[in-house]
């Protein structure tokens, strides 16, 4: 999208009256070295916009020596020193905040994107046809997953199942107004769950679980999610995966653009990569501001995936104590996923029981 022109050179003016108090004459030559303006008239043109608006102001006379024809009409405002005003400061990193806000808008829908093509992928190698499920009950544990991608698996993955499915929902986030909306309407059968309104034992043929336990609760977390599945019942953990490569794009670097198979990756390999743009934007603006600002972007800063605090293989041989079934799968980009099948032990005596050697 192009730019206006004199919103530009307006938010250019601002930027320099930030650093510094200036004459109007010196910003001319400043915009004019940069190729935003050619005619002084038109510079002074935004000077006067912006001190109608408040956000600049003449702060003392002094003389600017070495103007003549042309310039000299602007002589009077020449004179006048120019200065950034409160508001103005607000103006200016506003004006950063909306352009920021693009730019990380667009940073999480690619990451969104790569999030349920990882778990497509893992459905469709498991065999799992989400459309196929009729008459059931599914469970989908949230937890404190990053909200913006809770909602992308919701429209993926929830919204597609076969009304006749009784569906659970837990999280402690807040899911949008417009999202629960059509959860209502499309879904009547979905049942969000607090704490005061929590599953019975024994009633839920699949869940999907998308936070690895803490350490502290491993055990805990499993045997609970255990006795909520009824005999037969599945249990899919999509386990975060920590970031292990710094912040970079996947389109060009050779030695990253490319996976071990020799297949080109798409997305961001730093799941923090919104977290640290919001930070140095943060760190840059007056104290004053901050509090302000970090409000406003808190859902950039909780838009990463939490890595499990425990190593995969862990998790892995902890399901494998209490499941008699469970099949490890390691991802590519974002998660490590476990599938644990709970069967009736009088019927199912034969456990799989391969040990599986992870890859180092």
């Amino acid at each position: 999208m192009k730019q206006n022109k004199s919103e530009l050179m307006r938010f250019e003016i601002l930027k320099i009256l930030l650093k510094t108090s200036t004459h109007g004459y010196q910003i001319y030559l400043f915009l004019s070295e940069r190729g935003l303006v050619k005619d002084v008239s038109e510079c002074y043109k935004n000077i006067r916009s912006l001190k109608e608006a408040g956000l600049i102001q003449d702060m003392e006379s002094s003389s600017i020596p070495g103007l003549s024809g042309e310039d000299a009409s602007n002589q009077n405002s020449s004179k006048k020193t120019l200065k950034i005003t409160e508001k103005g400061i607000h103006a200016y990193y506003e004006w950063i905040y909306n352009s920021l806000l693009v730019f990380l808008d667009f940073i999480e829908e690619m990451r969104r994107t790569s999030i349920t093509t990882d778990i497509e992928n893992y459905l469709t190698e498991r065999g799992i046809k989400l459309d196929s499920i009729v008459h059931k009950s599914i469970f989908f544990a949230f937890h404190n997953f990053p909200v913006g991608w809770q909602e992308g698996i919701i429209t993926k993955f929830l919204l597609p199942l076969a009304e006749t499915n009784a569906i659970y929902l837990q999280t402690k986030s807040e899911i949008s107004a417009d999202l629960m909306k059509l959860l209502s309407l499309k879904r009547p059968h979905l049942t969000v769950l607090t704490d005061a309104l929590r599953l019975s034992a024994d009633s839920i043929d699949f869940i999907f679980d998308f936070n690895a336990p803490y350490i502290e609760a491993m055990e805990e977390t499993l045997v609970q999610l255990n006795s909520l599945l009824k005999e037969g019942g599945q249990l899919m953990m999509f386990v975060p995966k920590l970031p292990v490569t710094p912040y970079l794009p996947l389109f060009s670097s050779e030695e990253s653009g490319v996976d071990d198979s020799g297949n080109q990756q798409t997305g961001w390999k730093d799941p923090f990569a919104a977290q640290n743009v919001v930070n140095a934007f943060l760190k840059q603006i007056p104290e004053n501001l901050q509090e302000n600002y970090a409000k406003k972007l808190l859902p950039f800063l909780d838009l990463s995936i939490s890595p499990s605090q425990i190593e995969f293989p862990t998790i892995y041989a902890a399901l494998r104590s209490i499941f008699p079934n469970v099949t490890p799968f390691m991802g590519k980009n974002h998660f490590n996923f476990l599938l644990a099948l709970k069967y009736n032990q009088e019927l199912n005596t034969q456990a799989s029981l391969v040990e599986y050697s992870f890859p180092s």
